[in-house]
């Protein structure tokens, strides 16, 4: 079985995201895994990533207080 890898640069611009976030979504442990001193971004994490809801889901009931 083989894994699709990908550095921080290429996961940025899969993602629309810079490469510091990539890293930083890398050190809080949401993203990828450190080999070295490089980190490596799995495919199936740059999905998961992508399929995340997006926003603050409580603003609709912040907004209306």
């Amino acid at each position: 079985m083989t894994t699709e890898l990908f550095t921080t640069l290429e996961a940025a611009e899969r993602l629309s995201i810079t490469d510091r976030r990539v890293r930083q979504l890398c050190k809080e442990g949401r993203l990828g895994v450190k080999i070295g001193r490089n980190w490596l971004i799995r495919a199936a994490e740059i999905a998961a990533y992508t399929a995340r809801p997006v926003g603050n889901p409580n603003f609709s009931r912040i907004a209306s207080t």
